[in-house]
């Protein structure tokens, strides 16, 4: 049986309201460090790096604007083996993965900290697949690789999917992991990125409200399919 079975390109409209797994070194590798060739690294009034903090924030915001609820996967670099160069751990340092953490949990973000977790989530059909090398893909155990996500607000269009026949699971069947996404924290969003890391207060501002506009067309979108199902429900009665 061959591992690869079907590839897919869907419209991103068809994503919309998606749980897809993001695993954060194939994100970073993606969207924090191929900076344009006019862009150059940002750092706060220490010296410190901040282009993670700015990527993840942009990227986050991109993929809730154009429909997908991300659920960011992290782990110990060692425990995956992958060929793709900006795996390298060299690329990003524990105190930067720290911040994108607290970074995250301020936005409202939900997110993992070990493969075993992703591979319950797949199991328990928490997410739809996971955004991650090819080479990776077994260690989460995904029946389902996503490509080409619109870590931008208005880039692509289309969205490339991998169905593979074979994956390897190591989850217990009787965990379950409760997911949530949650209105983001001005108030300590604004004390991180803007006091700490003299982000424009300006700019975040908008990019927090962009944020919320999305969370809350998720919620009525859902409760328009609800009602929507219980109305179809009740006329075949």
């Amino acid at each position: 049986m061959k591992t690869v079975g079907v590839t897919k390109i869907k419209n991103i409209k068809n994503y919309f309201g998606e749980k897809i797994g993001i695993d954060i070194y194939y994100a970073l590798s993606k969207f924090v460090y191929t900076l344009d060739e006019k862009e150059t690294k940002l750092t706060d009034n220490d010296g410190n790096p901040t282009t993670h903090l700015k990527r993840i924030f942009d990227g986050t915001k991109g993929l809730l604007m154009n429909g997908i609820k991300p659920v960011y996967i992290f782990y110990e670099q060692s425990k995956v083996f992958s060929t793709c160069s900006a795996y390298n751990s060299q690329i990003i340092s524990s105190v930067e993965i720290n911040e994108i953490k607290r970074l995250l949990t301020y936005l409202g973000i939900p997110f993992v900290n070990s493969i075993s977790e992703c591979t319950i989530l797949l199991k328990t059909k928490e997410i739809y697949g996971v955004a991650t090398s090819e080479e990776n893909q077994k260690s989460f155990g995904a029946k389902i690789l996503l490509r080409d996500l619109p870590f931008q607000e208005k880039t692509k269009t289309l969205m490339t999917e991998v169905h593979f026949n074979e994956v390897s699971s190591f989850a217990d069947k009787d965990q379950k992991i409760e997911l949530k996404w949650r209105q983001p924290d001005e108030e300590n969003l604004i004390k991180f990125l803007c006091n700490e890391k003299q982000f424009n207060e300006e700019n975040l501002c908008k990019g927090i409200k962009k944020i919320k506009e999305s969370l809350i067309k998720f919620r009525q979108t859902t409760l328009h399919q609800y009602f929507k199902k219980g109305k179809k429900q009740q006329m075949k009665k």
